[in-house]
């Protein structure tokens, strides 16, 4: 009985040990896995995860390189919404979480003001180096890193505007200039309505009317400047100057702008996408350009480019955007999260894809990327323009938007006050009953809502 009890508590003690054993064997094995690699994690939104290799190219061969390089990992957290509303809402839980996501990407659309407000982001005032070499009107608090830039332009057909007789328009254009270049080729022959038409009939002119005070914490709508546009609006689409597109109705325009990259404003954007692919006469080039990538628009003034699968007919003119702020200046980049787990690291790679070389490889790029924003490879940037024997007009496009951005005249999209562009939103659904409505609202109908709106309004921004 003894000789049994004590194999029984040798074979205890035995099994401790082994088991002691084992379990520090692999906590020390696993500390080491963690010590070789280390990982963190860029937080995005499916859309625009969808368009990294179009858009934000330099993301994906940094990405690359910086792994092979460190041995550290960098995993996307792709975040899957159809909507940006709701993928903020799904973001900002995941902010608060311990450990939570390392980088928040915030693409074109995207408005980290707040979190940099809000003291989510961390500041990395003189903890990236390279940052120092970012033009400064770009920063924002130390919390924004913004990792390119983009002038979205206005591009004509030369050969559509000689025919309507119009002198070539140099870079210090106005939005007079434009408009009565478009006067001129309504007159000529109507225009097939689209999303690109809506966008300048409605939202373009909303984008310009100032509904927020910011200094008195009100909201101003009933007013002769707001009725003016309703109605200039509405008249405009009901002018005769366009023909309907007979897959949508302006209501099927004002619904599927509440929410850009939904399924039906993509799907929207696709079928146009086709239409310009088969149609190639019109004035205007509504395809979205850098009027930054010098090396591009060379190519397009050169009539030299192929643009998604086709050819464009004619060289065309390109020229600053003078009537849509919110294409100005558009930044893509990130925010450190304060709660991120391995900010080090992260900082590491955003200070990377700051680099002279990261930046070259971002302006080098044919693609419609974005343009560098470390302001110390301008030198190298002229000499590659020189090297290739640019169009100088591509040249001189692009220092004078650059000069705009240096000046301070173009306000990024991001630092833009999130409370307006919400604001703005919200009465673009609101008003467009008045736009698109089968009869017309008289001025004092139209007065009489927009009292009700500013009220509606002003409640919901104090609260």
């Amino acid at each position: 009985m003894k000789k049994k009890i004590i194999l029984i508590i040798s074979m205890i003690i035995i099994l401790i040990i082994t088991t002691q054993c084992t379990t520090t064997r692999e906590t020390e094995n696993s500390k080491s896995d963690e010590d070789k690699t280390k990982e963190i994690t860029i937080m995005i939104w499916k859309a625009e995860y969808n368009q990294i290799e179009q858009m934000y190219g330099v993301l994906e061969v940094y990405k690359d390189k910086f792994e092979s390089e460190t041995g550290n990992k960098i995993v996307f957290d792709v975040i899957h919404t159809n909507t940006y509303d709701d993928y903020i809402k799904k973001m900002n839980v995941k902010l608060y979480l311990k450990d939570g996501p390392t980088l928040i990407f915030f693409g074109e659309l995207g408005s980290y003001k707040k979190y940099v407000d809000g003291g989510i982001a961390l500041n990395v005032d003189n903890k990236i180096l390279n940052l120092s070499k970012v033009y400064n009107n770009l920063k924002y608090k130390g919390g924004f890193i913004p990792i390119g830039m983009n002038h979205y332009t206005l591009k004509f057909n030369k050969e559509k505007l000689d025919d309507l007789g119009v002198k070539e328009p140099n870079v210090n254009w106005t939005r007079d200039d434009y408009e009565n270049i478009m006067k001129k080729w309504r007159a000529k022959e109507p225009r097939v309505f689209n999303m690109h038409e809506y966008e300048k009939v409605v939202l373009l002119p909303l984008r310009n009317i100032s509904i927020l005070d910011s200094e008195n914490g009100n909201i101003d709508l009933n007013n002769s400047r707001m009725i003016q546009f309703i109605n200039d609006a509405r008249s405009k689409l009901y002018s005769g100057d366009y023909i309907p597109n007979s897959n949508y109705t302006y209501k099927d325009y004002s619904d599927i702008f509440q929410e850009i990259y939904s399924p039906r404003y993509m799907e929207m954007v696709g079928e146009e996408r086709q239409h310009r692919k088969r149609k190639q006469e019109d004035l205007e080039n509504s395809f979205r350009t850098n009027g930054l990538k010098s090396i591009l628009t060379s190519r397009i003034m050169d009539n030299k480019h192929e643009i998604r699968s086709y050819t464009l007919s004619s060289p065309e003119v390109i020229l600053p955007n003078v009537i849509n702020p919110e294409d100005k200046l558009k930044t893509w980049g990130f925010i450190v999260n304060k709660n991120g787990r391995n900010t080090d690291i992260g900082m590491e790679f955003l200070n990377g894809l700051l680099s002279d070389k990261t930046q070259l490889i971002m302006f080098n790029g044919t693609d419609v990327g974005a343009y560098p924003v470390n302001k110390e490879i301008e030198d190298e940037i002229e000499r590659i323009e020189k090297q290739r024997n640019m169009n100088q007009q591509a040249v001189i496009l692009r220092k004078y938007i650059l000069k705009k951005i240096e000046n301070g005249e173009y306000e990024p999209y991001g630092h833009q006050d999130d409370k307006e562009r919400e604001l703005r939103k919200i009465l673009h659904k609101d008003i467009s009953k008045f736009i698109i409505a089968e009869e017309p609202y008289t001025d004092e109908e139209i007065s009489r809502e927009l009292e009700k709106l500013e009220s509606r309004y002003n409640i919901w921004l104090n609260e």
